[in-house]
Order: C-alpha cells, then structure tokens, then sequence
C-alpha cells in the first residue's frame, strides 16, 4: 500500500471514531496513530477523499474505504434497477423495479454504512433507517455517487 494510501486509510479510520472539530485536533489524533503529517498535506487529503466538515465536524463519506467489489455490484444494481429516492425524516426510500428491491437492501446491508441503522425491503421499496435525519441527504447524495447517476442526487 501507497504512503498516500495508508495515511488516508488511517485518517478516515480516526474520523469515523472520533468526532473532530479542527485540523489541528486531527493533526494530533493521527500523531497518536503514528502519522506524522503537514496540515497543507492533510488539507489536501481531505479534499481528496471528500471529506466534508458541517456543524458536527469533520465527517468521511460514507463510501470511502469500503469493500469496492460490494460498491461495484451495488453500483450495477443502482444503474440499473433504481427507480427513484426520496428523503422522510430519517428514512431514505428508494423505489426499485420490480424484484430489486431485495438485492439492493442486501447489498446496503453488506456496506456497513455507519449511519444506517437498518433496511427493510419489499418487493419495489426498500426503507433504509438512519441514525439521525441530517444523515439521509448525506446518504442519498452517497448512493447517487455510487450509481454514478446525476439525476439521483437530492
């Protein structure tokens, strides 16, 4: 593995296990980790692994660092079979074509995304559960880069 690869493998590590506010705070919990990095360098890979930072913090997107053959097949299934997505509160409902719904939900399930609680799924809709209502319009931005369909996104 790359320097730059594992470095941001450990940074994406450490946000999903802390709640971080600044880059200096950052800076000394991947010092602790045993990376020793520039805040112009770990600008960049924040900016590069598209790490977002709101009112919470810093916050990893959802499909970094996850398995890329599970992203692949979801991927091809979304392309394909998704019909459309609407946010409800803490709910991300997504409208399959008919018999997808299934395979779809088991595939979310096998990500592991931190912020899904669980999904249920019928035979056209799967109800995917967030832990927080501002994590569904994260998430559905997430499955639309995933699908790699523009007109998926909220």
């Amino acid at each position: 593995m790359r320097d730059q690869d594992q470095r941001q493998s450990v940074l994406l590590d450490v946000l999903r296990r802390n709640q971080v506010h600044s880059q200096v705070e950052l800076l000394n919990l991947l010092s602790v980790e045993g990376v020793e990095v520039t805040q112009a360098t770990l600008s960049r890979d924040l900016r590069s692994i598209g790490v977002i930072k709101g009112p919470e913090g810093y916050t990893a997107p959802e499909s970094a660092g996850l398995d890329k053959g599970v992203q692949k097949k979801l991927r091809t299934l979304l392309k394909s079979h998704l019909v459309g997505m609407q946010a409800a509160d803490s709910l991300l409902v997504l409208r399959t074509a008919s018999g997808y719904a299934g395979a779809i939900a088991a595939e979310l399930d096998s990500l592991g995304l931190a912020s899904v609680l669980g999904t249920v799924a019928g035979r056209d809709t799967v109800f995917i559960a967030t832990s927080m209502p501002g994590h569904v319009r994260r998430l559905q931005a997430e499955l639309a880069k995933i699908s790699g369909r523009a007109d998926l996104r909220p």
